[in-house]
């Protein structure tokens, strides 16, 4: 049954819900447009490897599609259209969010990447862009292998009979960061922007299709998003656990992800088979059982949060050698020496016979590698957060369906 959107039911000052849906689509489209352009221009131009940008560009046209299903569901005002815009939005939403947080405040990482690609051709386009005319590919293209100033002062005379290449290198190098930093930030502010545009698109639907008509089908909805949501977390999990050099000592957050992950699969089941059979014991333990998973994930996500500002201070009493190892461990991206010793075992015999150490990663600083572990934890904690916002909507959900089956009443919400 199709509500008339043109009665007054609203604000005065507000447009009505057809025509406020219609509008809002009109600029979340253009923004999806804007979105997928920005994200695809930082990943085309910077390789296959900053995932944040591509992943930014797929939601972007993601956006848009929805815009237009949502224009054209709000125009015809039709009840199937509405509902799949409404939950497709939820969906989007908390992902666009990760994404966008992520392009704005984990810059440390987008440094690091140009720093230990500088001389791939995958910042080919960058060092074309920075580096003085005719240095590209020679002088500002310092080999990663070379880490100390005399390594690189030595290449250069050597290959160019310069000693300045290092501060070509420096510059060049600067201005990418920067300029990357600014396409970041400026996608993830649009990023951020869809999703109030979005926001108000959700509030419009709602408008439209009413409180009943939302509320009936929510549990059937959230709970299918949960096995894709579960399937996630599961996966991040399992893979901080096989990295769990980076977890800085916090494994458990690895081991609670896996766990929480299959647990909102079998929570995904139970609230589906309770919602179709309209049975009030399987509800009441699904609303148990996503209760304590949204206390373990909200005790994830504090605690991912909270050990980020104790990075320093756990890695203040670690060597050098220490950090190299770790870096190893990690397997981070150009490190070199690592073939299973520990900086102290690995050294190679000069030509007087005694043992020179050589140091493990020497491409990877104390700095950076602490940078690495707390963009991971922040990840962690930002992926816990938003998770939470799932559970909570699928437990309002479920205690609304339980409460309208008390006294036989189960068709009606």
């Amino acid at each position: 049954m199709r509500r008339d959107s043109r009665a007054s039911d609203g604000l005065p000052c507000c447009p009505s819900p057809k025509t406020g849906l219609m509008i809002i689509n009109l600029i979340a489209g253009i923004l999806g447009i804007v979105l997928c352009v920005s994200g695809s221009y930082v990943a085309a131009e910077n390789g296959s490897a900053q995932s944040s940008a591509l992943a930014l560009a797929l939601l972007g046209a993601c956006v848009f599609l929805l815009a237009v299903l949502g224009f054209q569901g709000g125009r015809k005002e039709k009840n199937w259209m509405l509902l799949i815009y409404f939950y497709s939005v939820v969906l989007i939403s908390g992902a666009l969010f990760l994404f966008s947080v992520a392009a704005i405040a984990f810059q440390d990482s987008f440094e690091s990447y140009v720093s230990h690609h500088w001389d791939t051709d995958s910042l080919a386009y960058m060092r074309e862009e920075f580096c003085p005319e005719g240095t590209a590919e020679a002088e500002c293209k310092v080999p990663g292998e070379y880490t100390t100033s005399e390594d690189v002062l030595a290449w250069c005379q050597e290959e160019y009979e310069r000693d300045d290449c290092e501060q070509i290198r420096d510059d060049a190098v600067s201005d990418g960061e920067a300029w990357l930093e600014e396409k970041f930030m400026v996608a993830g502010l649009v990023g951020l922007g869809t999703i109030v545009f979005l926001g108000f698109a959700m509030w419009y639907s709602v408008r439209i299709l009413t409180v009943p008509i939302v509320m009936k089908s929510m549990l059937n909805v959230i709970n299918l998003v949960f096995l894709f949501v579960g399937g996630s977390v599961a996966a991040v999990g399992f893979y901080a656990y096989s990295h769990e050099e980076l977890d800085a000592g916090n494994e458990w957050i690895a081991y609670m992800y896996s766990i929480v992950g299959l647990l909102i699969c079998v929570l995904a089941y139970i609230g589906a088979m309770g919602a179709r059979t309209k049975n009030r014991a399987l509800l009441a333990v699904y609303i148990g059982g996503v209760g304590i998973v949204a206390v373990l994930m909200l005790v994830c996500g504090i605690g991912a949060w909270v050990f980020t500002g104790e990075l320093e201070d756990a890695y203040a009493d670690k060597d050098a050698g220490e950090i190299q190892d770790l870096a190893c461990s990690a397997n981070l991206y150009g490190c070199s020496n690592c073939d299973g010793a520990t900086a102290s075992e690995l050294c190679e015999d000069d030509d007087a016979g005694s043992c020179t150490v050589v140091e493990r990663c020497p491409e990877w600083s104390k700095e950076e590698v602490i940078s690495v572990i707390e963009t991971n934890l922040k990840f962690l904690g930002l992926l816990a957060f938003i998770v939470e916002l799932f559970l909570i909507t699928a437990l309002i959900g479920a205690v609304v369906l339980r409460k309208s089956l008390h006294g036989y009443q189960s068709d009606t919400i």
